[in-house]
């Protein structure tokens, strides 16, 4: 096995698959054993890797099935949040950030998390970490066309949680 080469999977996308599945599992902690378990995966299979789509698309891969399985676990359902600790934690690795960007962050994590898993999954690939449709679909292993669908379909269901959240927030104004 080739330490350096490892050593360079490492430093090249640790930070992005973490930043990944937090979003996707809505914890820190979880999401870090889970970057390593990935990462410890890749680093066993490297040997297999067959260089048919890019190395981040197969790490991704690797980490969606992970998340996946996690997800499927009993005590999942009792996740709600990313709470504010950890998503600082998360952020002071990329860059600083200033108080505003922290809370609109929270709340478009805490409006993730009342997505689905799947709409989950490809808001994060598709908007956080960039991929394409196509690569979404290659490392899901869906057609492309239901990458589209489910794009569609969870940028739909954020639009109704960010309009309820604002029906609350003004009816709380006019309340009080």
């Amino acid at each position: 096995m080739d330490s350096e080469l490892i050593d360079q999977i490492v430093n090249d996308y640790a930070d992005r698959l973490l930043r990944a599945a937090v979003l996707i599992l809505g914890d820190y902690h979880l999401a870090e054993d889970l970057v390593q378990e990935t990462l410890i995966d890749a680093a066993t299979h490297l040997s297999s890797f067959r260089g048919e789509a890019a190395l981040y698309t197969w790490l991704y891969r690797i980490l969606i099935r992970r998340c996946r399985r996690q997800q499927n676990r009993k005590f999942w359902s009792m996740l709600k949040f990313v709470p504010k600790d950890d998503l600082d934690r998360c952020s002071e690795q990329t860059a600083a950030c200033h108080t505003e960007q922290v809370v609109q962050k929270m709340e478009i994590t805490a409006a993730l998390q009342q997505l689905p898993k799947i709409y989950r999954e490809i808001i994060a690939l598709y908007y956080y970490e960039e991929f394409t449709t196509d690569e979404i679909a290659q490392i899901l292993g869906v057609a492309q066309g239901t990458v589209k669908n489910r794009l569609y379909r969870a940028r739909q269901k954020l639009t109704k949680i960010f309009r309820e959240e604002e029906c609350d927030e003004l009816q709380t104004e006019i309340t009080s």
